[in-house]
């Protein structure tokens, strides 16, 4: 059986006694182990969660880091002080860049907030281009083609930090996971920045399987009407059947895509059961 447990959301609305914040991070339980999407902003909300709803952050077989942002990686340390082994965590190479979004003149951090060698300290660390099998049937997908560059979702204003210089943000470290389900494939999203349809085809010919769930952050918040109806074609083309948005997709996106797909807006303690 695969389940997936959300632990952290923007929303925990319904759950009592959990905690949300601006941020993502879910449990994979399949096959006997337990990978661990991102971690959230803080990691206040990312333990107490997981103590709430018994999910055993103790024993981790890996850790995916969909892309390099604060949100995403924060909880990191956090984590860290539970572990009872040493876990594998993946990323992409990029994703410990020092990143920063100009704001009034001022420069926001907003990448990740620990060094290279504290993170080979507490995990087995892995920086990876290509696509990796973090777990049986559990897959790190790597560096995601352009395959529609318009369908990307950058931030504006962003760059990353080379050599104490500016340079753009390419967003090419953000990737996604994605579970075996024999027949067919999800893909869960952190951000989505390089594109939830980009994602999506990407894992299908990495894979060779169709992709018939896609769960997670989205980044199609502010997105006008004719992107979000161009995101909702090609995913149908794609054989997309189900449909989980949560964190950054945005209250328009998140409607129209749960009016044109199964599904339900994720939030803190939301857990998705797949027999396999």
């Amino acid at each position: 059986m695969l389940k997936i447990t959300v632990l952290v959301d923007d929303s925990a609305f319904g759950s009592r006694g959990l905690l949300a914040e601006h941020g993502f991070s879910m449990l994979v339980y399949y096959k006997g182990n337990l990978v661990l999407l991102d971690t959230g902003q803080t990691g206040m909300p990312l333990l107490l969660n997981a103590q709430q709803l018994g999910a055993d952050l103790a024993r981790l077989t890996a850790v995916v880091l969909s892309h390099g942002h604060y949100d995403h990686t924060g909880g990191i340390y956090a984590l860290t002080r539970v572990l009872k082994t040493k876990p594998l965590l993946v990323a992409h190479p990029l994703a410990l860049k020092p990143a920063v979004k100009l704001e009034e003149g001022s420069r926001r951090y907003i990448g990740i907030p620990y060094s290279q060698s504290f993170l080979e300290e507490h995990f087995s660390l892995t920086l990876e281009k290509g696509v990796l099998e973090v777990s049986p049937g559990v897959f790190f997908l790597g560096e995601v083609p352009r395959y529609y560059p318009e369908l990307t979702s950058h931030l504006p204003d962003t760059y990353v930090l080379e050599g104490g210089r500016l340079a753009p943000h390419t967003f090419t470290d953000d990737t996604a996971l994605a579970v075996d389900l024999g027949e067919e494939l999800l893909v869960a999203t952190g951000c989505g920045h390089s594109g939830l349809v980009n994602v999506t085809l990407h894992a299908e010919k990495a894979l060779g399987k169709p992709v018939t769930a896609v769960l997670g952050g989205f980044h199609l918040a502010g997105k006008p009407l004719d992107y979000l109806r161009v995101v909702e074609e090609k995913l149908r083309e794609l054989g997309v059947v189900r449909v989980y948005p949560g964190h950054c997709t945005g209250r328009v996106a998140a409607t129209r895509l749960l009016e044109a797909f199964q599904g339900e807006e994720l939030r803190v303690g939301f857990m998705l059961e797949v027999d396999h």
